[in-house]
């Protein structure tokens, strides 16, 4: 096993190391509290991701290859077949993608979590360690590995661009210009007109970003341009987006709930424990709850200790069997909710609902 810290040894030297002697394991790096994983085979990447990062589940619904009520049926099927399959390879054996779909959804999301270890890098804090595989050691088989050199050079590509300036994801942006009229329009790549015209003044940058198939990052830089060129300014008045309160121990639940949320331009936080949704409830009072928890009944009552009634979307797997009127008792008013696996208009009906936003 070979350690130590970023500032020593550079990433690119790492990744050449274990693409040029053609080596299986995997290659953990850490800031602080987070980590990200990037598993080698034979010295091309297998896998990639950031732990509390998008998992393939959400590439997939972002890059509209699937919705995320079949990312929670595959999740469920997961479960109950083999935990160990890979959630790719089990979305195209159900026949809900293609074999060249999860090769382009694993691109994206190697190269996002590489992107992300490369700005760690910069971190004087960030360590590393690679453990090689023995011999004996199982390995779900894939039929997709990924070039190393070519992956660091797209992220060095990428994180050159972006650090000439991004817009923040709170930003909210307008159109100053005349589409039509203004002769700089011309210029406008068609990436470039399929952004701006999602620019409507109300919308966050990062509900438009959760909105198109392309990086993050990538939507900042490209916002932050046309910002420069004047075409876009900040929006001057706009009204508060509700906030909602993502209770889950799930990380694709939280994950996929925040991607649906934010393109309908609400404002998310997550608890993934108990005390911490209770403190939040307390302290930042978000304008719902989106509970997935086992036992939501005794789960919104532990929550709701100080007769807190925000309203309360519970995920359940079956209705309950005394019906609706579970949830209406003196501790749990104002409780909604949706049984798995639910559509995404199903979702974000039972969200306008408590917040008042018409769909």
């Amino acid at each position: 096993m070979i350690s130590g810290r970023l500032k020593d040894v550079p990433i690119e030297d790492i990744l050449s190391l274990i693409a040029g002697g053609r080596k299986s394991g995997v290659l953990v790096v850490n800031l602080d509290e987070r980590e990200a994983k990037i598993h080698f085979e034979d010295g091309k990447i297998l896998y990639a991701r950031v732990e509390d990062g998008a998992n393939l589940g959400e590439y997939l619904v972002r890059l509209e290859m699937t919705t995320p009520e079949d990312v929670q049926k595959l999740v469920g099927k997961q479960k109950q077949e083999n935990p160990h399959t890979p959630l790719g390879m089990m979305a195209v054996r159900s026949g809900v993608i293609n074999d060249q779909d999860l090769r382009t959804a694993l691109e994206a999301q190697v190269l996002d979590a590489m992107v992300e270890v490369m700005i760690w890098a910069d971190i004087p804090r960030s360590k590393f360690h690679f453990k090689e595989r023995g011999l004996d050691a199982s390995q779900v088989p894939t039929p997709h590995l990924l070039d190393a050199s070519g992956m660091l050079m797209e992220c060095t590509r990428r994180l050159d661009e972006w650090r000439r300036g991004q817009v923040k994801p709170q930003d909210v942006l307008e159109v100053a210009v005349d589409l039509q009229g203004d002769e700089r329009t011309s210029k406008l790549t068609l990436g470039q007109w399929e952004l701006i015209y999602l620019v409507d003044g109300q919308r966050s940058a990062a509900s438009i970003a959760a909105e198109l198939n392309i990086p993050e990052g990538e939507t900042y830089y490209q916002l932050f341009l046309m910002q420069e060129q004047k075409l876009l300014r900040p929006a001057e008045v706009r009204g508060e987006d509700p906030w909602v309160l993502i209770v889950s121990t799930s990380q694709t639940t939280r994950r996929l709930c925040t991607l649906t949320l934010t393109r309908e331009r609400y404002r998310v936080m997550h608890a993934t424990t108990l005390e911490t949704a209770k403190n939040l409830l307390e302290t930042r009072r978000p304008n719902t709850v989106l509970l997935d928890w086992e036992d939501p009944l005794e789960t919104i009552k532990t929550i709701r200790e100080k007769r807190n009634l925000t309203p309360i979307i519970a995920i359940v797997q079956t209705e309950p069997r005394v019906g609706i009127g579970l949830f209406r008792n003196h501790a749990t008013t104002n409780v909604r909710y949706l049984i798995k696996p639910y559509s995404e208009m199903q979702l974000i009906r039972s969200i306008g609902a408590v917040t008042g936003r018409a769909v």
